[in-house]
């Protein structure tokens, strides 16, 4: 492996799709989702939508930071909310619950848009949010602390 890349093969597994309904809060809703259907890695390939308000976040320079970056405090971004693109990766805590990590890109009524790391909770689903999903099979992501970065990030392991 490349001393610049940590990573391992992985299969196809399922591709599944799923309507979030209004009022769902979108990353809590998802996250229950793949729990259900058993989704312990694999990627949110697309999210399109509308929400009621977008919560993200977005990293800034932080000179005492571990990286010398850090994220911000949850920015709310008042709807209704075009949700242009999202994406993400899914794996597991170190306890085994599921853990998403999403980024996403809004439209706000100006046409502005907007965009960061979805936060854990505020993203409000308006009419609808398309969601897309392929499971990976042969694979662990393992999400934990990482001393060298100061962030939480998956780690790949073969299953």
């Amino acid at each position: 492996m490349n001393a610049e890349l940590s990573g391992v093969p992985a299969r196809s597994g399922r591709l599944l799709v799923a309507r979030l309904l209004p009022g769902a809060d979108l990353v809590p809703a998802l996250t229950a989702f793949c729990a259900e259907t058993g989704v312990r890695a694999g990627a949110v390939l697309t999210l399109v939508g509308s929400l009621r308000q977008a919560t993200y976040l977005y990293v800034v320079a932080a000179p005492d930071g571990p990286n010398g970056m850090a994220y911000t405090d949850p920015t709310v971004l008042p709807g209704p909310v075009e949700l242009i693109t999202g994406q993400g990766t899914i794996g597991c805590s170190e306890a085994g619950g599921v853990v998403l990590h999403l980024h996403g890109a809004f439209c706000d009524s100006s046409r502005q848009v907007h965009g960061g790391h979805l936060a854990p909770a505020g993203n409000i689903v308006a009419a609808t949010v398309e969601a897309v999903i392929l499971e990976a099979e042969g694979l662990s992501l393992t999400r934990r602390y990482d001393t060298e970065t100061g962030f939480p990030l998956f780690f790949p392991a073969r299953a």
